[in-house]
């Protein structure tokens, strides 16, 4: 059985990226009430609560999305990850997806998670060579003394510019027809000129705030409903991914 985890910072990323999973990678979701079997006896992360939601495909391996409430939260959990494989070796590969939101703040989290990894491993800790947007093995000895192998990557969002992960889908509506890239750029205009004393103070709200419009005015018959219906009517199967994104289909 072959099993993998994808950390992100929250909800909006695990929605995004669970639907890019089933639309373009042909992955399933799994859910309690139907595979019972599944989370009740193979579900390594049953610390992580209901927050985990959990793909099957075809070949029966599994992928996990664990929202981990922000990115200072990566370490906690990718800690939390190492110190379970020591004692039973379940998980094969684990991505970080992250946004390229500032450059200084990209590095700090990859020093995190290096660490993390180390701390969590001690002296166990054979060999890594963690480096952003490509896949690194991580290469330890478990609490019974058996070499264990997982691959691990970090990767960034946007790769090649600044950004976040909502920056990326809107990039990618844009793409499909000239009507919905000026849909894109009259959203961004409207955001970038709202003023207001209480709304949308920050910048990360403000490139939240410009996926809700773009996705309200193109879709308006989902504008009242929530989030994950909203990301739902995302054309992801038309979309042209980008490399990072194709990674993904690769985990193994």
């Amino acid at each position: 059985m072959s099993m993998s985890i994808i950390l992100c910072e929250g909800r909006t990323d695990q929605s995004l990226l669970g639907n890019y999973l089933e639309k373009v990678a042909a992955w399933k979701q799994l859910r309690p009430e139907k595979d019972k079997v599944f989370f009740e006896k193979k579900n390594p992360f049953v610390f992580a609560g209901n927050s985990i939601l959990w793909y099957e495909n075809e070949q029966k391996e599994y992928r996990g999305i664990w929202p981990v409430r922000g990115c200072d939260n990566f370490a906690k959990a990718i800690s939390r990850i190492f110190d379970r494989e020591t004692r039973e070796h379940l998980i094969d590969s684990v991505v970080v997806l992250t946004d390229y939101d500032d450059e200084s703040a990209a590095g700090d989290r990859l020093r995190g998670i290096k660490s993390a990894i180390g701390s969590a491993l001690g002296k166990r800790l054979l060999a890594e060579s963690l480096t952003a947007n490509q896949w690194s093995m991580v290469e330890f000895n478990s609490d019974f003394a058996n070499a264990v192998k997982v691959q691990v990557a970090y990767l960034l969002v946007p790769m090649d510019s600044f950004g976040t992960l909502e920056t990326f889908i809107v990039d990618e509506i844009a793409k499909q027809s000239r009507e919905q890239e000026s849909v894109v750029e009259q959203s961004r205009i409207f955001i970038d000129e709202f003023k207001s004393e209480c709304y949308l103070q920050k910048t990360r709200e403000k490139i939240k705030a410009k996926l809700g419009v773009v996705i309200s005015v193109i879709y308006p018959d989902r504008a009242f409903g929530t989030l994950d219906s909203l990301v739902k009517a995302v054309p992801w199967e038309n979309c042209q991914m980008c490399e990072q994104f194709e990674l993904l289909k690769k985990v193994y």
